[in-house]
């Protein structure tokens, strides 16, 4: 049993220490060793998830695919409501994105708005922020016009 919990202990260590590693190399500049790591463990911590779709979004050490990136966090957002994933999504909404395999651009800024309302209400500062420098807190949803 001792073994067992050693072997657990270990694994996680280890494991939040590779996470951790990416966002350096991030930070470093080296785009496709962070790229690597996060898509190792993108299923299992999410912000090696986030990191990665990010990174797919902005074409960071990777061929940008934003359509991709914007499925993953839609995804995820269905599994768990996370304020940063919804932050994230909401930016990719508001400011646009192209779908490589519709070949297709997006600008969903009614969903976008209540992304960034919902992580707001979650409190996420930058959520806040966004709407605040915006002028949308008081916006409604209903109130984003429709394509023509």
């Amino acid at each position: 049993m001792r073994k067992l919990i050693l072997f657990f202990l270990s694994f996680f260590i280890l494991y939040a220490y590779e996470v951790k590693d990416a966002v350096k190399f991030q930070k470093e500049g080296n785009y496709q060793k962070a790229f690597q790591i996060y898509q190792q463990y993108k299923d299992k911590n999410i912000t090696a998830l986030n990191n990665y779709a990010m990174m797919l979004y902005l074409g960071k050490g990777v061929e940008a695919k934003q359509g991709r990136a914007v499925r993953i966090l839609e995804k995820a957002l269905k599994k768990e409501k996370n304020p940063v994933l919804m932050f994230n999504l909401a930016n990719m909404y508001w400011y646009g994105y192209f779908d490589n395999e519709k070949i297709k651009a997006f600008i969903k800024r009614k969903e976008a708005l209540k992304l960034f309302k919902e992580a707001a209400k979650l409190g996420y500062k930058p959520a806040k922020e966004f709407l605040k420098n915006n002028k949308l807190l008081d916006y409604n949803i209903t109130d984003v016009p429709k394509k023509k």
